[in-house]
């Protein structure tokens, strides 16, 4: 994870993910905690829209997945 000029450079195999400052908190938590509902990750003035489209983009790259 590189900070960058307003921006989170998030690189993983297979590419980067370029993140807003603003959810830096909560890009830190999903980093770092194995087990989490969307509505946990954390942010001062996060909407749930944007906790969603967070997940959503780790899932996406295969960082994430859903256990049922």
């Amino acid at each position: 994870m590189l900070p960058c000029d307003g921006w989170i450079d998030w690189a993983q195999p297979g590419g980067h993910i370029h993140i807003h400052r603003g959810v830096e908190e909560g890009l830190r938590f999903i980093a770092e905690t194995a087990r989490f509902r969307v509505g946990d990750i954390p942010g001062e003035g996060v909407s749930d829209a944007v906790r969603v489209a967070l997940a959503e983009r780790f899932l996406a790259s295969g960082f994430l997945r859903i256990e049922g």
